[in-house]
């Protein structure tokens, strides 16, 4: 019975809309409801991980094919990692720009610990990403 509802909600089209309005109605709510600013600015830094994935998967093809010249297979490793770079430092970016412009109040580390932080899930992304190019 799980497995079949299961299967049904894979194939749903409509279930990625949901969940992503839901995660984005907060900063929603509060950009009508509460306070402008303070609403744009989450709603910023929950739009950044996306944001630094497609950001850090592009920068790795560009990288890879206007400076580095290098394999296919290489490049296929960097994707993930320069994604998993730009999906857990760019939100801290933005979570910084966010408290010191918008007034989020988000607590954070200092930038140079996340920044470390991300070089081990580039790291970690890197080592276990695909060997070969997916066709």
């Amino acid at each position: 019975m799980l497995e079949g509802l299961a299967k049904r909600l894979e194939n749903s089209r409509w279930l990625r809309w949901v969940t992503t309005l839901l995660y984005f109605a907060v900063p929603l709510w509060i950009v009508v409801k509460v306070d402008i600013w303070r609403g744009l600015g989450l709603l910023i830094f929950m739009g950044s991980p996306f944001l630094g994935v497609f950001l850090g998967c592009r920068l790795s093809r560009f990288v890879c094919k206007r400076f580095m010249k290098t394999s296919e297979d290489l490049e296929v490793k960097l994707s993930p990692a320069f994604g998993a770079f730009g999906f857990t430092f760019l939100p801290a970016i933005f979570g910084k720009v966010g408290n010191l412009y918008f007034g989020t109040n988000i607590e954070m580390l200092a930038l140079g610990g996340h920044f470390l932080w991300s070089c081990f899930a580039a790291l970690l992304f890197f080592g276990i990403g695909p060997k070969k190019p997916q066709t």
